[in-house]
C-alpha cells in the first residue's frame, strides 16, 4: 500500500463524493464543519413540532480561520490564474474556490466548487473497470459549471468568504519559500499564518 496516498483520500475504494465535498467546506466557511445532510428541516405539520433541523446546528471547528482563509486562497489560484487547472469554473459575480482531481490512467475526474453559499462537488468516472478514451479530454471544472455553477452564480445572497486579518500577505523567496528580504530572488506573493511568518535566512 503506498501510504502517502492516504492523506488525499486514495483508499482502495476512496471517499463518496459526498464525503469528499463535505470536506472542503470548512474552507469557505472559517474552519467549521457541518456535516452535510440531503433533508434540511422536517416539521409535523399538526403540532408545528420539529422533528429534523439541520438549518440551525453547532458547527465543529475543524481547522484554524487561518488554516481555512490562506487554504480558501490556494484554492482561488486553481481558478483564477491563467493556466489553472479550474478555469472553466469561474464564475461572473461570485467568488469561486475549487478543486480539480484525475485518478491514474482517467478513471476518475472530480471537481470540488465553494462559494460564499454553496459547497458542491461532481465526480465522472468508472466503479470498476474504465475507459481512459471516454473521458481523458473532459474537463470536470466545465461539467461543474453547467451542472451548478450557473445556478451559484445567480443565487442572491450578501455572503462573502470571511477574512482573516491575522493572515500576512507577503512576497516570497522564489529559492526557500520563506518570507522575502531585500536580497532575496521573488516569485510573488504568498500568505502566511501568523505562526508561519519566518524571513528567508539564506540570502
Amino acid at each position: 500500500m503506498t501510504y502517502s496516498s492516504l492523506a488525499v483520500g486514495g483508499t482502495s475504494t476512496g471517499p463518496t463524493l459526498i464525503n469528499l465535498t463535505n470536506a472542503y467546506m470548512p474552507y469557505g466557511n472559517g474552519g467549521k464543519y457541518y456535516k452535510a445532510s440531503m433533508i434540511s428541516k422536517v416539521v409535523d405539520t399538526n403540532s408545528g413540532e420539529v422533528i429534523i433541523d439541520n438549518e440551525n446546528v453547532e458547527g465543529e471547528q475543524a481547522v484554524s480561520g487561518e488554516t481555512s482563509y490562506v487554504m480558501n486562497k490556494l484554492l482561488q489560484t486553481v481558478i483564477n490564474e491563467s493556466g489553472g487547472t479550474g478555469t472553466s469554473a469561474r464564475l461572473s459575480n461570485k467568488e469561486i474556490a475549487g478543486k480539480t482531481g484525475t485518478t491514474e490512467n482517467w478513471r476518475d475526474i472530480t471537481f470540488i466548487g465553494l462559494t460564499p453559499d454553496f459547497v458542491s462537488g461532481i465526480w465522472v468516472g468508472y466503479p470498476h473497470g474504465g475507459n481512459s478514451d471516454a473521458i481523458k479530454n473532459a474537463d470536470s471544472s466545465r461539467i461543474w459549471y453547467s451542472i451548478f455553477g450557473e445556478y451559484a452564480d445567480s443565487y442572491e445572497s450578501d455572503a462573502e468568504f470571511p477574512e482573516c486579518d491575522t493572515v500576512v500577505y507577503k512576497k516570497y523567496c522564489s529559492k526557500s519559500g520563506l518570507i522575502a528580504n531585500d536580497k532575496c530572488p521573488t516569485g510573488g506573493y504568498g500568505y502566511y499564518k501568523s505562526s508561519n511568518c519566518a524571513k528567508c535566512n539564506i540570502h
